[in-house]
């Protein structure tokens, strides 16, 4: 039996937990429902989980904010020592409502489209035991001609390829998409182009 369904009114108690970062969450009944998953993961015997409870949402809504924050500015803020700290990564694991809380808070994207696929391909392992690895996502952002200035762009203004480069630049990112894994849809990204009606991009 799940620990889900042992506790009576669980159900209730992880909506409130997995909504606690959103606008519309209740962070108090969270808290409340986080305190009561922690005792029965004790086996009932601490008096009192609130402060960890508090804790462990505060980290959710955190994290549901920006995804890139250091842990040891989480780790400042909650005021929390080194092995504490990690005592509560721990049982943050512990607890699937709070992981959905970050995946459905206004920074979910980030997690559910990059962090949390880099961490299945093993990319982050990669990077700490210093391994190669191939690319998780390839992002391509061809861009010959342009109408448009966004300010988070880096093409110099006004600058264009020749039209002679087109044809051999258009084979080129043909040639890369041709060679992308076809078992995984996400593995490739492109933006900044615009198709013509007779089929050339630019």
């Amino acid at each position: 039996m799940s620990l889900t369904a042992a506790i009576p009114g669980e159900s209730a108690r992880s909506r409130d937990v997995e909504s606690c970062t959103r606008p519309d969450g209740d962070r108090a009944a969270a808290v409340a429902a986080v305190r009561t998953r922690l005792a029965a993961l004790a086996g009932g015997t601490a008096p009192d989980h609130t402060s960890t409870a508090e804790h462990l949402v505060a980290l959710a809504q955190a994290y549901a904010e920006d995804p890139f924050l250091p842990l040891e500015q989480v780790r400042t803020r909650l005021g929390a020592e080194r092995p504490r700290f990690g005592d509560l990564l721990r049982l943050f694991g512990r607890i699937p409502e709070l992981r959905t809380a970050v995946e459905s808070g206004p920074a979910g994207k980030y997690w559910t489209n990059t962090i949390l696929l880099l961490e299945r391909s093993g990319a982050w392992s990669a990077a700490l035991e210093h391994r190669p690895t191939f690319p998780r996502i390839v992002g391509l952002y061809p861009g010959p001609t342009c109408m448009f200035r966004c300010h988070f762009c880096v093409r110099v203004t006004g600058a264009r390829y020749p039209q002679a480069a087109l044809a051999d630049g258009n084979a080129l990112l043909a040639s890369v998409i041709d060679e992308m894994p076809v078992d995984d849809p996400t593995a490739l990204y492109v933006s900044g182009l615009e198709q013509q009606p007779n089929g050339q991009w630019r």
